[in-house]
Parts: structure tokens; C-alpha cells; sequence
């Protein structure tokens, strides 16, 4: 079909060649619009993936942070600071709060 088409362009007059030119062109144009669409939805796609990761890190962060919190209160009458500090993983002003 396409070889047709091609040859029997030798035929045409200039109107005719434009025409096909136009279609063409239109036809390329769609092939781009329909590109672009789907890299859009493919990038926002992603976007919303990666914010996905990011809450999910952040509230498993959050979680223990809290947690170290809760052990750090839980050992407060028996251990020093710096102790309890060295094994939660929480800075000793953080553990010196809670103390308060």
C-alpha cells in the first residue's frame, strides 16, 4: 500500500501533493499529542509513586520515633541519660526533655 501510494504521488498534481502533505503532517501531529499524553500520565504516574514512598518513609519514621520515645520514658527511673540516650538513639537533650 505504502509503495503504492508513493509512486502514484509521481502523478499528482500540486494541490493533490499538498493535500497529502496536510494529511501527513496532521497525522504525525496526532502521533505526538498521543506521545506527549502518555508521558504525561507515565511522569504523574511516577510523581504520585514516589509521594507514595515519601509518606510511607515519614510515617514509619515518625512511628519510631515515637517508640524510642516511649522506651526512653519506660527506662527513666532506672538508667542515666546518656545510657538511655546511647541505646534508643535519641540525643541526650531529647531524652533530657523527657525527663522534665
Amino acid at each position: 500500500k505504502e509503495a503504492f501510494e508513493i509512486a502514484n504521488k509521481f502523478s499528482w498534481n500540486k494541490k493533490e501533493l499538498e493535500h497529502y502533505d496536510r494529511i501527513l503532517m496532521r497525522e504525525m501531529d496526532d502521533v505526538l499529542v498521543e506521545e506527549k499524553r502518555k508521558n504525561d500520565l507515565e511522569s504523574a504516574i511516577r510523581k504520585a509513586v514516589m509521594k507514595a514512598v515519601n509518606e510511607t518513609e515519614t510515617k514509619a519514621e515518625i512511628k519510631a520515633k515515637q517508640e524510642k520515645i516511649e522506651i526512653a520514658k519506660s527506662l527513666l527511673d532506672i538508667l542515666d541519660i546518656e545510657t538511655i540516650a546511647l541505646k534508643t538513639k535519641l540525643s541526650i537533650e531529647e531524652v533530657a526533655k523527657l525527663k522534665n
